[in-house]
This record gives structure tokens, C-alpha cells and sequence, in this order.
């Protein structure tokens, strides 16, 4: 499931123009290197939910991140639904 999360951030992140939330807390431990300013960015993006994520795109990537954030990391991902989620829009 971390691939399919990971996925879900990178289309959100190209579909809102190469922009997500926590840009600036990870720029800010990209320049400071502390374990502080890894934590504040870790929890930026903890905080962030896929509604606010997603809340300028169409409704299917917030469908697609919610469902792959909210699932266990352990259960065996449905490509069939996903791929549904996006074909219905998209087709």
C-alpha cells in the first residue's frame, strides 16, 4: 500500500501544478537538517487529510487518496476499484 500512497501524492502533486501543503516545512528541513524540522514537516503532512489535499481537483483523486491512506498496510490492494474510480471520469 506505501506505493499506491506514494502514487496518490505524486498525481495530486502534479495535478495541483507541482504544489502539496507541507512544501515549505520541507523546505525548511531540506535547509536545516535537524530532527526538529523533520518532525514539524512529518506532521504537516500527517495533518494533511485527502479532502483538503484534493480540494481544487475533480472528486476521484480525493476518492483514489482517501481509499489508499485510510487502508491497512498490510491488505492486498483492489486495482479493479481504483482503476474504476479514474476510468469513470477520464473515458
Amino acid at each position: 500500500m506505501d506505493d499506491l500512497v506514494s502514487l496518490g501524492y505524486t498525481v495530486v502533486y502534479l495535478a495541483k501544478d507541482c504544489s502539496m501543503s507541507w512544501d515549505a516545512e520541507f523546505q525548511e528541513y531540506l535547509n536545516k537538517k535537524t530532527p526538529e524540522a523533520h518532525e514539524k514537516w512529518c506532521f504537516v503532512k500527517a495533518k494533511a487529510t485527502s479532502d483538503y489535499l484534493c480540494s481544487a481537483l475533480p472528486a476521484p483523486y480525493e476518492t483514489f487518496l482517501h481509499l489508499v491512506l485510510s487502508a491497512a498496510t498490510d491488505s492486498a490492494p483492489d486495482y479493479d476499484d481504483y482503476s474504476k474510480i479514474f476510468s469513470s471520469t477520464f473515458n
